[in-house]
């Protein structure tokens, strides 16, 4: 089980300046966050990170270009401070809560109460009594 590696403001704030990346892993809980510098540059350094580099597709102009480049990697538990700091400093907020639409319920038939066969849209059921 992995430790979990606390990061100040302090620690999160220059990787809030960075591009991010999600690298998916196998299993999926293993995937990861890669921060980079669009200018190239290594990324900064932050508590439980991983230097390397990515094979990552780029603006190069008008056009894209695939480029190695050096990223910081972080799990995403590690990486959520920066993120977070990130999405505050770019003016974004939560996303309001979704208010669930109620689904009318149907009356159950003998065929329904006995799992044979789907409810139907509307009418009268009958009684659960009628199962052979």
């Amino acid at each position: 089980m992995e430790r979990m590696v606390w990061m100040t403001p302090e620690q999160a704030a220059p990787l809030a300046r960075c591009a991010a990346v999600f690298e998916p892993g196998d299993p999926a809980r293993t995937g990861r966050i890669a921060f980079w510098d669009p200018a190239g540059d290594a990324p900064p350094e932050a508590p439980g990170g991983e230097p390397g580099e990515a094979e990552l597709v780029v603006r190069d102009g008008e056009d894209v270009a695939l480029r190695t480049l050096p990223v910081l990697r972080l799990p995403l538990a590690h990486a959520l401070p920066a993120l977070a700091l990130a999405r505050r400093a770019a003016g974004g907020t939560a996303p309001a809560a979704a208010t669930p639409t109620p689904t009318p319920t149907p009356t159950p038939t003998a065929a329904t109460a006995c799992g044979r066969i789907p409810p139907p849209r509307s009418g009268a059921g009958r009684s659960p009594s009628h199962c052979t």
